[in-house]
């Protein structure tokens, strides 16, 4: 008896064994049948025509849902009557301007235009077997991609009226004072800020960016100015050190943030996220910050016409440089004019900064060889650090 156990005992091990194996077996069907009532897409788009509904019966084969992928850049499909496509053809140049929206007009280039036989444009189509003339008219899908460069003068336009306003900010902190200046920059920083989120089209978002680089230009130079002022000797040199990483880490860190809180969230955060920094800034620097006292008596010696021809100088070779690759540089006629007037305006401003006593900006100062070697070695990194800055987003969006 004692000797038949050992077999009875195996006999159960491989019985067990074999329940084990098929309870495996079941679970995996049961989990491939799970994976069978989720949807998945082969690659990554848009979804459309989607019929499938939660505790809706399908059959096998049934069309649930239809995904088209995504494009390489954004378009619209317009609708034009073969009447108008006489002088339409695939590349040339167009402008969109939405009826429900005439003021945001985008720029675009014509793709292609959608095959048709001549059957689809018969004055008597086929399927009409009673003879009625019932469509004269044939619609023609034309697919029309929006150019990129249409988000770029999101911060063009920022950048121009930043740096017109940089080298105001010098006269304007002597003007007001840098605690004041300050403090009226930064909610008015915030508050445009908050304009940009509730921005509905991309007109106002560029109207407002812009605004928000003019006030930006005001704070940035009296930061650097205020180190001077605050630290002497060693303490100057250390302290100049944690404010420029500061300059440099915030371009850094500031695609990968507006990444994640645009995923995370909405592409509104991007620009809410500056409203308690903003209001802390304001009411950090009017209480600790009182360096310098205002100088009323400048406003009297205010040059308006150097300020004209800067903005004049500056704004127009921002605008040829922006667009002129696009329009083919100077055979475009407001691109020409553009060049002529930042020439004629720069030749008026270099002039009249170096002629006047008391000028906007002071470009004598370039004259002292460590001041110019100083900017020059600012400049060399600044356009690595802020190019990348610009044109990093740009092409992660086209690829």
């Amino acid at each position: 008896m004692a000797e038949q156990q050992p077999g009875v005992f195996a006999a159960r091990v491989a019985e067990a064994q074999a329940r084990a194996r098929n309870a495996a077996a079941a679970v995996t069907l049961a989990e491939d049948n799970l994976s069978y009532t989720v949807i998945r897409a082969p690659f990554d788009g848009i979804a459309g025509n989607r019929a499938a509904e939660l505790g809706r019966h399908v059959t096998p084969g049934e069309q649930l849902i239809a995904v088209a992928p995504l494009p390489d850049q954004l378009y619209v499909v317009a609708n034009f009557k073969e009447t108008q496509l006489r002088r339409m053809r695939p590349g040339m140049k167009v402008r969109l301007i939405p009826d429900i929206d005439p003021g945001a007009a985008v720029d675009g280039t014509v793709n292609s235009l959608a095959p048709a036989t001549g059957a689809l444009f018969s004055l008597l189509p086929p399927e009409n077997v009673t003879g009625n003339f019932t469509e004269v008219v044939q619609r023609v899908p034309v697919k029309i991609e929006i150019d990129p460069a249409e988000a770029a003068w999101v911060q063009t336009s920022n950048l121009i009226a930043e740096i017109v306003m940089i080298p105001l900010s010098g006269w304007l902190s002597r003007r007001l004072s840098t605690r004041v200046l300050f403090v009226a920059s930064a909610p008015g920083f915030t508050l445009f800020s908050l304009a940009c989120a509730g921005a509905s089209s991309l007109g106002e978002i560029v109207i407002f960016r812009a605004a928000q680089g003019f006030i930006d230009g005001a704070m940035i130079p009296p930061v650097f100015a205020t180190t001077y002022l605050l630290f002497s000797g060693e303490r100057r040199t250390q302290v100049s050190v944690p404010i420029g990483l500061t300059a440099t880490l915030a371009p850094t860190i500031g695609p990968t943030l507006g990444g994640w809180l645009t995923d995370r969230y909405s592409w509104h955060w991007l620009f809410l996220i500056n409203l308690p920094v903003g209001a802390a800034v304001a009411v950090a620097v009017w209480n600790w910050l009182d360096i310098d006292r205002p100088d009323w008596s400048l406003i009297r010696r205010f040059d308006a016409i150097g300020l004209v021809l800067m903005a004049a100088f500056l704004g127009a070779l921002e605008y040829v440089l922006e667009e002129g690759e696009r329009w083919d540089w100077l055979s475009d006629r407001t691109i020409a004019w553009c060049a002529v007037i930042s020439s004629v305006a720069g030749v008026l401003f270099f002039w009249r900064m170096l002629s006047r006593r008391d000028p906007l900006v002071e470009l004598r100062a370039f004259g002292n060889v460590n001041f110019a070697f100083g900017s020059l070695f600012s400049f060399v990194p600044g356009i690595g650090l802020y190019g990348s800055v610009y044109l990093v987003p740009l092409f992660l969006a086209r690829v």
